[in-house]
């Protein structure tokens, strides 16, 4: 929906509501019977429940449309919360809902908000790669490797030799090497890698001979990716419906392809925190989870944006 469009409609709706507001506060009468109040409440109770349950499974799936349920949960949560206190304000129940709200509806409906936010939001800040790092790690051949085959499910130094291979000592050489630059974290005698949202470096951040090593770095991680993209198109026997392709093109300003570009790496990040997740349970469980879900594979994924054409309007 068109940004203008949706401010008119909740401007005006929130305009509307005013005058509303004003004409129930005075007409409305101190008391009312109704013969639905069981219906009422027995029913929205119903309906919490299902946000709750909802939430819970969306959530832990790391759905995206956990986040709507959640949001809605937790609003079902604190009218509760208000119509509990302020209906039982006149009673003998009046601080029991009180005690209600503030210790377990309100808290609860802020942890489903900050759950949503948290699924909307990437999991950690986004990092510029720096002149330093190329040169000292994107350049080595050894910590290509161990960034390359690294996961979040933590492996030991032999077993991580073993899978290059490589001499152990360069391989924990190059791990300590990871671990200062915080590419790598060190679970006890195993390691993984470190999530990271890793990003091209800023051009006015960096002197023309850095960036144009960058440029050379860069041009010869496409030439890797364009051979691998080549043999999969020419073995589609071999890799059947794991190879996906889409071109397209999209005219945006440059504060929309900000927004695209973030949002894309929310959801890049949101499948692999999923992952994460399963591999957090241990590898029996993680290999069971797998298998209950079809086979596992790493999967390349590139995103590049760039104008059509230079200078173009």
């Amino acid at each position: 929906m068109n940004r203008r469009v949706l401010l008119l409609i909740t401007a005006g709706g929130a305009a509307l509501l005013v005058p509303w507001i004003v004409f129930l506060a005075v007409h409305l009468p101190e008391g009312y019977t109704t013969n639905e109040w069981r219906l009422a409440w027995v029913g929205f109770d119903v309906l919490l429940f299902a946000g709750l349950g909802s939430s819970a499974w969306l959530g832990f799936r790391r759905r995206r449309a956990a986040v709507p349920v959640l949001i809605a949960t937790a609003a079902l949560l604190c009218c509760d919360a208000w119509f509990d206190v302020v209906l039982d304000w006149s009673g003998d129940n009046r601080w029991g809902s009180v005690l209600m709200a503030a210790g377990v509806e309100i808290p609860l409906g802020l942890l489903l908000a900050l759950r949503a936010r948290q699924l909307l939001a990437p999991n950690q800040p986004p990092r510029f790669v720096t002149p330093q790092e190329i040169h000292d790690i994107f350049t080595d051949p050894i910590r290509q490797q161990i960034m390359h085959t690294l996961t979040s499910v933590p492996v030991t130094i032999e077993a991580l030799a073993a899978m290059l291979p490589a001499d152990p000592v360069d391989v924990a050489a190059g791990l300590h090497t990871l671990e200062v630059a915080g590419f790598v974290h060190r679970d006890g005698d195993r390691w993984r890698k470190r999530p990271l949202d890793l990003r091209w470096p800023e051009p006015d951040r960096m002197s023309a001979q850095d960036w144009a090593n960058f440029g050379a770095w860069q041009e010869r991680r496409l030439a890797g990716d364009l051979e691998l993209l080549a043999t999969a198109a020419r073995h589609p026997e071999r890799y059947g419906p794991w190879v996906r392709g889409s071109r397209g093109g999209l005219r945006l300003t440059q504060e929309e392809l900000g927004q695209f570009f973030d949002e894309y790496l929310e959801l890049s990040n949101r499948y692999g925190a999923l992952r994460d997740l399963a591999a957090a349970d241990g590898p029996g469980r993680f290999r069971g989870r797998a298998r209950s879900q079809g086979e596992l594979r790493t999967i390349t994924v590139r995103l590049y944006t760039f104008p059509q054409s230079f200078g173009e309007s």
